[in-house]
């Protein structure tokens, strides 16, 4: 077990994640699968993305 934080998703490609979560503005939002979390941020940004629509 292991806790990665980073500044973009793109670890993801070598690093396989259970759980996501988005730290936006000081509040963890947004907890879901990451690879959907990351999808989303790329398709609409991350303030969108923190109202956690997936």
């Amino acid at each position: 077990m292991g806790l990665i934080i980073t500044h973009t998703g793109f670890i993801l490609d070598y690093v396989t994640a259970d759980k996501g979560q988005v730290l936006y503005e000081g509040v963890l939002s947004c907890r879901s699968n990451p690879q959907e979390i990351f999808s989303c941020i790329k398709r609409v940004g991350y303030q969108e993305c923190v109202r956690c629509t997936i």
